[in-house]
């Protein structure tokens, strides 16, 4: 009389949720890419969004330090760009 093998089927089972959960993950990473090449997304952009919020950030800092002139200029900075977070309108606006 033999005995069933069930190591062998845990492993199979482990190896198959393995396989399946690899490629979920490539299939995450492609729809990932597929809306962003969508989308027009380009490095340059997201380096003068990334800029223009950094800016912004900047100037939060200067108006906690009550320094509303260079707050305001360092928002107007940041509005010169064309992808400039829309607060950064209020940021202007408390530093006036």
């Amino acid at each position: 009389m033999t005995t069933p093998r069930r190591r062998g089927s845990i492993v199979t089972r482990a190896s198959a949720a393995g396989a399946v959960a690899i490629g979920a993950a490539a299939l995450i990473v492609a729809v990932i890419l597929i809306i962003a090449e969508r989308s027009g997304l380009r490095a340059q952009d997201v380096r003068a969004r990334e800029q223009a919020y950094r800016l912004n950030n900047i100037g939060v800092a200067r108006l906690e330090q009550y320094d509303y002139r260079t707050a305001a200029e360092t928002f107007r900075q940041a509005l010169a760009s064309p992808s400039a977070p829309p607060f950064a309108h209020l940021n202007l606006a408390s530093a006036l």
